[in-house]
């Protein structure tokens, strides 16, 4: 992933968080993260598990587009993409377990609920756009 792509989901990430605090601050009475975060969880559980088929698929699978990567040196950039990736959606996921298990801390100090949606916001855009990638790379096209 390139410095801009980093950038660029970072700023979208804090954007799209952006956006949630204020529409829970001046439309709703009290946002309602619990779901959101019940969604990343289970969102976060599928992307792991596809990941890491994806994991074992980039090492055994033979195509022009995977044997050009690896003899141009790319498939060290790709696994650091992917390892991203993982290691984003299970930090991820321990942060919205951690949102349930203090949840009447978070309740008291709501806005230390939106680093945590930050967080999954991102980690959920990383992630697609490393499957994104892959799914070029297997495209025939």
């Amino acid at each position: 992933m390139t410095k801009f792509e980093k950038i660029f989901y970072i700023i979208l990430s804090l954007l799209v968080t952006y956006a949630i605090y204020y529409l829970s601050n001046h439309y709703c009475q009290q946002l309602n993260y619990q779901k959101f975060f019940e969604l990343f969880i289970t969102t976060f559980s599928i992307i792991i598990g596809f990941l890491l088929t994806i994991s074992t698929l980039l090492h055994s699978i033979r195509n022009e587009k995977i044997e050009f990567i690896r003899k141009s040196g790319g498939m060290k950039s790709l696994n650091s993409s992917l390892r991203n990736s993982i290691y984003l959606s299970f930090i991820a996921i321990l942060f919205s377990i951690f949102s349930f298990l203090f949840e009447d801390f978070f309740n008291a100090n709501q806005i230390l609920i939106y680093p945590i949606i930050f967080l999954n916001i991102l980690s959920f855009l990383i992630s697609l756009n490393f499957m994104k990638i892959f799914l070029k790379i297997m495209s025939t096209e």
